[in-house]
């Protein structure tokens, strides 16, 4: 009988056992890269959010409402999202839960730019989708919060915009132009455009040229079409430079209310 040789068996098995540690290590290896090249990913696109100026989605559950979400769908288009699906109009349990939410992040004691950001896009999605008691209610915060009619302002707007003109609203937009800024005064002068009522008070002809003064070519253009709007007067010619366009309004209003 020939002697059994082990070394022949041991060798392979020390073999095979290195393959496995090799195997192993080199899917640690694969994960950790895979997991770096991620991370990284996510760093270049925060750093370039930052660079471009940009800020994160608002994405917030709504209390009490079951897979209710307030979600911005895409930059400033801000919706109440139920299962995924943007709510058509509010009922009465949904807005008791969107008002007690509002209400919250109202009364946070220290209320950082983002809770700001998700009260404000709140509003607008109560707004865009309001019913006869939203609206009240978006009134009574305009008349009892004078700090917050701005975001009021341009929450009505945007019901303006995609709903029924009404004289209510026409009011309050009209009133808000003493306090709207930015984005949100062109948000408030697009909205004016669209009722057919006009104002002929020197007074708010004379902010409309106050505000268009203080805005981008953009806005210019929106304060010279609402004044157009409210005057019947077209004092421009296409093609005009912004900043001209609101000289122009002056040296009107000036002739005009001397």
């Amino acid at each position: 009988m020939k002697p059994v040789i082990f070394s022949k068996i041991i060798i392979p098995l020390r073999f095979i056992k290195f393959k496995r540690k090799w195997a192993f290590l080199m899917d640690s290896l694969k994960k950790m890269v895979l997991i770096r090249s991620l991370v990284l990913m996510l760093v270049c696109t925060a750093v370039g959010n930052l660079c471009l100026g940009k800020t994160p989605a608002i994405s917030m559950k709504i209390d009490r409402l079951e897979d209710t979400m307030l979600q911005e769908v895409a930059e400033g288009d801000f919706r109440i999202m139920v299962a995924g699906e943007p709510l058509d109009r509010l009922t009465g349990a949904e807005f008791t839960a969107l008002r007690e939410q509002e209400l919250k992040l109202q009364n946070q004691k220290q209320k950082d730019a983002e809770s700001e950001r998700k009260l404000n896009a709140l509003l607008i999605a109560m707004a865009r989708i309001a019913d006869e008691p939203t609206l009240i209610y978006l009134h009574e915060l305009f008349e009892s919060y004078p700090e917050r009619r701005n975001d009021v302002a341009e929450a009505i707007s945007w019901y303006a915009a995609e709903n029924q003109r009404r004289d209510a609203d026409w009011r309050i937009l009209v009133r808000s132009l003493n306090v709207v800024e930015g984005d949100q005064a062109k948000a408030v002068m697009r909205a004016l455009v669209r009722f057919r009522r006009r104002s002929n008070k020197a007074q708010w002809i004379r902010q409309v040229i106050l505000i268009g003064l203080e805005q981008d070519p953009e806005g210019q253009q929106i304060a010279a079409r609402l004044l157009t709007h409210w005057t019947g007067q077209q004092l421009h010619n296409e093609g005009e430079s912004a900043n001209r366009i609101m000289q122009q309004w002056q040296e009107w209003f000036a002739a005009k209310y001397p």
